[in-house]
């Protein structure tokens, strides 16, 4: 950017057009705020007068946007933060340099592939500032699955040494429970991690008011991306007073931009403005009328526009790295996609359900049809109980039986019925489960029990294993059934492709049958797979694709056979 300020006058480099809310007109002409300026490119000069004020606020943004480029790419001094970690484990120099950014940025969404240690991350983070800036009341904020997994993690990596008083406590079950750990946090003169749940935060956000946290991270913070849920009105409400906020996931757009806004709007609420503004500037909106019980328009994001100028207002706040670039040597990831052809009973059925879908049904009619004819791709069973007929239960007894006779495999369904037709039907091998039934106390343990005993060679699982769980023990993940949401996906490859893996390579097995819906949502819905690492290449516009956006006619198209 160039940028230079004679007298009374700021002068700005641009080739972009300058509108509001950037420019606020004053008397003496144009006052810039600083939201705009960033790198922009140098075509022609336009002219503002800025107060005294605004200049020094001015080069304040401008020395931060500088500095925090700098931060991730200097180097760092890796044996003073390898010091806050027990004696066999230590940080990668890219992890330091994200923690040392989350201690000079502090709110920060940590956005680096999955299985590249953002767990580590947060805890030397926090370390870092209990020793160096004496912050004493950190918050942990987990999906409640995870929970004792971050424990766990915590008393394994933390150096007990160098922190002897510092406090782990989880926020448990019972309200009783909870109001004594609150109390503890709030009087306790030690420093304390407090590891607690977005479920409890909802309830008991009245007991959180004015909470004297010192940090939070918000780990899996899709949790937040929905503007309108109550989690996400809890926390904007409750935690704007906390000074240092640190929002991780892999996935930060999993349905399109707007998951991103919802959760850089918690972290800083200046960088992308309101929701209003967001969705005029950066989203582009197709209206639709429907006349019942009156005219009504409803407009709807259909594709993101001037993204670059949206990447610049988030430098300083998000770290994003992939695989690709972080000087590792993860396992190679060999993927397989095995095409099956489906049984008689099942194509017969699947020909009844897709024979009854009409043009006249509504969407969410359609869509519900689309689910019955997924659950036929896995098993007739599943609509049927007195029918049990599935080519892919076949195909996967077939797979551990010859190809994966003596490796650890990882099971994963979406459907929470089928986890369990897998369980029964692959009971001489004595598998272990996970489903969204599972206590969370037990969930721990299964974990525990697949990765330490050589015996447990099958894990089965639905959605609720494809967040957080390390499961890097295994070398075989198939999945039985391909989620909607590519970033579904990226999550449970996730589990197995980390940097703690103990394997050269690892396989991804897609069980997909021919002809059927499941290809077309494939080739529909998976064009938006790289929706967050498209959208800062800064591509000037992004479309994207929904299934429940769909028209009716396009949902019937995916059904034909």
């Amino acid at each position: 950017m160039n940028l230079r300020i004679e007298g009374n006058t700021l002068f700005i480099d641009t080739d972009q057009e300058l509108t509001e809310p950037y420019l606020k007109k004053c008397k003496t002409g144009y006052i810039a705020y600083w939201h705009f300026i960033r790198d922009f490119h140098s075509l022609y000069s336009q002219s503002y007068t800025p107060s005294e004020e605004f200049k020094k606020e001015l080069k304040a943004r401008v020395d931060e946007v500088n500095a925090a480029k700098a931060l991730l790419n200097s180097e760092v001094d890796v044996p003073e933060y390898s010091k806050f970690f027990a004696g066999e484990y230590e940080q990668y120099p890219f992890q330091i340099k994200a923690a040392r950014f989350i201690e000079k940025q502090m709110r920060v969404l940590l956005a680096d592939d999955v299985g590249l240690g953002k767990t580590i991350i947060a805890l030397t983070a926090i370390l870092a500032l209990i020793e160096k800036q004496n912050l004493m009341k950190f918050m942990v904020t987990v999906p409640a699955s995870l929970r004792y997994q971050w424990l766990s993690e915590s008393r394994k990596f933390i150096a007990q040494d160098m922190f002897p008083d510092l406090e782990l406590v989880i926020n448990n079950k019972t309200q009783a429970e909870r109001n004594w750990v609150y109390k503890n946090f709030r009087e306790t003169d030690n420093p304390i991690i407090m590891i607690t749940s977005y479920d409890l935060i909802r309830r008991d956000a009245e007991k959180l008011k004015d909470f004297p946290a010192d940090m939070i991270v918000w780990d899996e913070a899709t949790k937040l991306k929905t503007r309108t849920t109550k989690i996400n009105k809890a926390v904007r409400r409750l935690f704007k007073h906390v000074k240092y906020q640190l929002a991780m996931t892999a996935t930060p757009i999993e349905n399109g931009f707007e998951d991103l806004y919802c959760i850089s709007e918690i972290l800083d609420p200046r960088r992308l403005h309101s929701k209003t503004y967001f969705e005029s500037q950066y989203c582009v909106m197709t209206k639709k009328t429907i006349w019942k019980p009156r005219r009504i328009d409803l407009w709807k994001v259909s594709g993101y526009k001037n993204i670059s100028d949206a990447q610049e207002k988030l430098t300083g706040m998000y770290i994003r790295r992939t695989v690709d670039d972080v000087d590792l040597e993860l396992p190679d990831i060999i993927r397989q996609n095995i095409e099956l052809e489906l049984t008689k009973d099942q194509t017969r059925m699947y020909q009844e359900v897709s024979g009854s879908i009409f043009g006249d049904m509504t969407r969410d009619d359609i869509l519900g049809k689309m689910v019955y004819l997924l659950e036929l791709c896995d098993s007739t069973e599943l609509l049927d109980p007195s029918k049990r007929s599935s080519v892919k239960l076949d195909e996967i007894k077939r797979l551990l039986d010859e190809d994966f006779k003596y490796s650890k495999v990882i099971l994963i369904t979406q459907f929470k019925k089928f986890a369990k037709i897998l369980e029964r039907e692959l009971k001489k091998i004595k598998p272990l489960i996970i489903t969204g039934d599972t206590p969370m106390q037990d969930r721990e343990f299964i974990v525990k029990e697949f990765n330490q005993r050589m015996d447990a060679r099958v894990l089965i699982g639905t959605g609720a294993i494809q967040e957080g769980l390390n499961l890097q023990v295994a070398s075989v993940l198939v999945n039985v059934d391909l989620p909607w949401n590519p970033a579904k996906l990226h999550q449970r490859i996730g589990r197995l492709h980390r940097i703690s893996s103990e394997h050269k390579t690892i396989r991804i097995v897609n069980l997909m049958t021919q002809d059927t819906i499941e290809q077309h949502v494939m080739d529909t819905l998976y064009e938006k797979g790289e929706l967050f690492e498209k959208m800062f290449r800064r591509d000037a516009d992004v479309k994207i694709g929904s299934l429940l956006e769909m028209s009716r006619e396009g949902l019937l198209d995916m059904v034909k056979v």
